[in-house]
């Protein structure tokens, strides 16, 4: 059972590094062997080569262990989720992209648009503490305690995410990921509200034309009202945002404005003859 245990914790940290969610050995994994014991992966050690002994099995009390070799440093913060939350099997602690980024807003909580499966309405924000020290586990303690959410994030670090079993985790992590992409875009379209946003890439030219007018963006309003698909209108947006924010700070021009017109007309002219189909 416990070598069992222990190969799913080797195949969580590598699915932590081929996913991104993590780069080099930053990161850990454990899981909940039973009530009184968990097992995490070692400090330091590299993913792809990590063996059944270089992960660690702990008593769930005083964090105890019967090994030479160090149990990651984040070991408290995965106690205390195992404590705060009896049904949690399976803890991974990710530096993921865009969680990461949303860490940083300084804020103790980030609302969202939609409710999501394994995230809910909004995502908890643990206050900093470095690396290992009682005070970031305390903050992530606090937070966990106080949401149904099966991820947290942690300030300017990261995010740790649970689940009742491996699958649950990772999805929560991905889930996670997909709404602070969300959260990123949607503070990137808001930094261009009240303004002309003009074209800078083709596609968004051959959607918008010249220009779109950003007051009051929504981006499920704006696609209704185009015809277009949301998903679409939301990357297409957020991708020329990009664009036109790193062109102010080189130098980069708009796409002439007859040539983007001309891409519009014809855009939408075979646009709405493929959808009259």
């Amino acid at each position: 059972m416990i070598n069992e245990i222990k190969q799913e914790i080797i195949r969580g940290g590598i699915e932590l590094c081929d996913s991104g969610l993590i780069a080099r050995t930053w990161g850990n994994v454990s899981r909940k062997v039973d009530d009184k014991h968990f097992a995490i992966t070692a400090s330091g050690r590299e993913y792809h080569s990590l063996t059944e002994d270089e992960v660690i099995v702990l008593d769930m009390d005083d964090l105890s262990y019967e090994s030479d070799i160090k149990p990651s440093g984040e070991k408290k913060v995965h106690q205390a989720i195992y404590k705060t939350k009896p049904e949690a099997g399976f803890v991974i602690h990710t530096h993921q992209t865009y969680a990461s980024a949303v860490s940083a807003m300084g804020i103790d909580e980030v609302p969202l648009l939609k409710e999501h499966p394994l995230i809910g309405d909004s995502i908890p924000c643990a206050g900093y503490g470095l690396p290992g020290t009682k005070k970031l586990t305390k903050n992530v303690a606090s937070a966990v305690a106080g949401t149904e959410s099966h991820a947290i994030i942690m300030a300017n670090h990261g995010a740790v995410c649970y689940g009742k079993d491996y699958a649950e985790a990772f999805t929560a992590a991905r889930e996670l990921e997909d709404v602070c992409r969300e959260v990123i875009e949607r503070i990137d379209a808001e930094s261009w509200h009240g303004h002309r946003l003009r074209a800078y890439l083709d596609d968004f030219a051959q959607m918008f034309g010249p220009h779109l007018d950003m007051t009051d963006y929504d981006a499920e309003r704006l696609a209704a009202e185009c015809g277009e698909d949301v998903e679409a209108v939301r990357m297409v947006v957020h991708k020329n945002v990009l664009a036109a924010s790193t062109a102010e700070k080189t130098g980069g021009k708009p796409i002439n404005g007859i040539e983007c017109r001309m891409m519009h007309m014809i855009y939408k002219k075979k646009y709405s003859k493929l959808k009259s189909k």
